[in-house]
């Protein structure tokens, strides 16, 4: 079992779980998740909720790369989407969202 530190620590173990039950992997998540936990820790210690702000600086971060830009997506917005099943409200990121690592820049 994996310790998260965070405020989203135990909606993290229950999203894992609820995942898991349904056939899929605990993995597929884990590694963002811990991530995630990490860098909310050190960034936004009191957040509870998953505002656009916070799923966006996550998703943006300047350190991560293009692979792994796209796996936070993918694994923020299946969160989100659990979040709000449980009644809660989150940002979830639309469909078509591109990381702005994708983006061109205009120099």
């Amino acid at each position: 079992m994996t310790e998260f530190s965070s405020l989203f620590g135990e909606r993290f173990s229950n999203f894992l779980d609820y995942r898991t039950a349904r056939g899929f992997k605990r993995e597929t998540y884990l590694r963002n998740f811990i991530k995630f936990d990490r860098w909310c820790i050190e960034n936004h210690p009191t957040q509870t909720g998953l505002s656009r702000e916070l799923v966006l600086d996550w998703i943006n971060d300047d350190t991560v790369s293009g692979y792994n830009a796209v796996q936070r997506v993918v694994s923020m917005r299946q969160f989100a989407r659990y979040f709000c099943a449980a009644g809660e409200d989150a940002y979830i990121l639309p469909e078509r969202y591109t990381p702005l690592i994708f983006l061109p820049t205009w120099n």
